[in-house]
């Protein structure tokens, strides 16, 4: 019997999925979507930096963003929370559903914890969550070709397009599918069927420009897409020496040796259609769970074929075993003993008091402060969130979807303290410096006589500039009743 199998793989999947540390970018996410449902609309324009304010804003993740927003309105963080959960257990579940049909343990079991493990990186509290539930979704109706699956592959692109930005992997992974069934079809000679896969394609691609922007999302993600990122580590190559992403690294070398070894025919179609993903991994690492999700489809048939041969149990699924009602029961308590041993942040949203600034916003806020601030990356949403409409950010996760690539370097450049650091605020109308008193920048931007510190702690420092707020330029003040504060709830 495969239960206990199935028992840790789905302990293992509550365990990462109930690390529920707030994403930097969640406050923003939320805030946009309350935007958009109350004004019936979503903005064109930037209203909520001073760096590219008025500039235009490409919302690709939009319906993810409402979907944030009318959970946060009707259950608070919880609901976010309970979206993530059910969202990466779908993608789990059918992960190891794909495994335990074929090979036997152990074998399924350390292949089904790694892709579980790099799949992980995605399911976050971010619209990227939907891109890899799509994915897996698509790659399911592929598999099994439920009835309507025609029509069902072009709603889940329909729906992708406002969601999340992702689907263009979605699309190649259908046009390596489609190349497959047009070539069996042709093989037996059936030429009518063969464009029937490329129909679905043509539709699904179609389906996608049914999106606020048209074909100026296509041009945005081609765009984007060869934007240089050096600042941000997710968009990041993996280096196959470094000793980042083992489980990344260890589940490409098992799929590798397991397809290599099978002499089996095996899925080819989904194969290539994960040695595709593998290959975006290595150029960005942000696409791993892609690879993870194409690999669950892929690898359990010649993992089983490969096991076959060597005799080490490659066979199909188990009998039921006596005792097996019971033995769920068992499973169940197991399993819900992951997010109980978490305690309360399982089921709410944690913000660190020591990686946000906490007790620095609050203090501005306190005070009715308001103007232009230069704000890291990390903090801009959070400072949207709580002081948006009085304090305007250099900077924010959204990125290129708002900020003009030099915009984004004047950023980083200056909390760095790179080449001309000195643009930020030397070349946009900055008032207010908010950052972290161990950034590079922090010490040199005290010694500048324009430029007063009104507030530290060890989290963050607030610098004013001198005669914008003269009443408040020698507080210098702390922690404003933080101190011993480990985390506070979201927002």
């Amino acid at each position: 019997m495969r239960l206990p199998f199935v028992v840790l793989l789905i302990s293992f999947s509550l365990f990462c999925l109930t690390n529920n540390v707030v994403d930097p970018d969640l406050w923003g996410h939320v805030r946009f979507g309350l935007d958009i449902l109350r004004d019936g609309a979503i903005p064109r324009f930037d209203p909520y930096s001073y760096t590219a304010r008025g500039l235009p804003w490409i919302n690709h993740e939009w319906l993810a963003e409402v979907t944030f927003a009318v959970l946060f309105r009707h259950l608070g963080g919880g609901g976010i929370v309970i979206l993530r959960l059910a969202a990466g257990l779908a993608v789990m579940g059918i992960m190891i559903s794909n495994f335990i049909r074929r090979a036997a343990p152990p074998w399924n079991l350390i292949a089904a914890g790694l892709a579980i493990s790099v799949a992980s990186y995605g399911l976050c509290f971010r619209p990227q969550m939907f891109s890899y539930l799509f994915f897996t979704l698509l790659l399911l109706a592929l598999a099994r070709k439920p009835a309507g699956w025609f029509l069902l592959v072009p709603a889940v692109f329909l729906a992708w397009a406002n969601f999340h930005g992702g689907f263009p992997m979605g699309l190649a992974a259908l046009a390596v599918w489609a190349a497959f069934e047009c070539a069996d079809a042709l093989r037996r000679g059936e030429a009518r069927g063969a464009l029937v896969p490329v129909a679905v394609l043509a539709v699904s691609a179609a389906a996608t420009l049914v999106n606020p922007y048209g074909i100026g999302l296509w041009r945005f993600l081609a765009s984007t897409l060869a934007l240089r990122r050096p600042y941000l580590p997710e968009w990041a190559p993996i280096r196959p020496g470094d000793i980042d992403f083992v489980d990344f690294k260890a589940l490409l070398v098992f799929f590798i040796v397991a397809v290599a070894a099978s002499r089996a025919s095996g899925p080819w179609r989904f194969t290539c259609i994960a040695a595709a993903a593998a290959a975006a991994a290595f150029a960005h690492n942000r696409h791993m769970p892609f690879f993870a999700i194409a690999a669950s489809f892929a690898m359990p048939e010649p993992l089983a074929a490969m096991l076959g041969r060597l005799g080490r149990g490659g066979e199909g699924p188990s009998r039921p075993a006596p005792g097996r009602k019971a033995a769920w029961l068992l499973a169940a308590v197991v399993a819900a003993a992951i997010p109980l041993a978490r305690g309360r942040s399982a089921f709410s949203l944690v913000v660190p008091a020591d990686r946000y600034p906490v007790a620095a916003v609050r203090w501005m806020g306190e005070r009715g402060i308001a103007g232009n601030c230069a704000v890291l990356f990390d903090w801009g949403e959070y400072l949207i969130w709580h002081l948006g409409g009085t304090v305007l950010v250099s900077v924010d996760g959204r990125y290129d979807t708002v900020y003009p690539e030099r915009v984004i370097d004047d950023n980083f450049r200056f909390f760095f303290a790179g080449e001309r650091w000195w643009n930020l605020i030397a070349g946009y109308p900055t008032e207010i410096i908010l950052l972290h008193p161990e950034n590079p920048v922090a010490p040199v931007i005290a010694r500048l006589p324009e430029w007063s510190q009104a507030f530290r702690s060890g989290t963050a420092v607030v610098f004013l500039k001198r005669g914008v707020f003269p009443e408040m330029e020698q507080e210098g003040e702390g922690d404003v009743g933080m101190a011993g504060v480990r985390s506070v709830p979201f927002p």
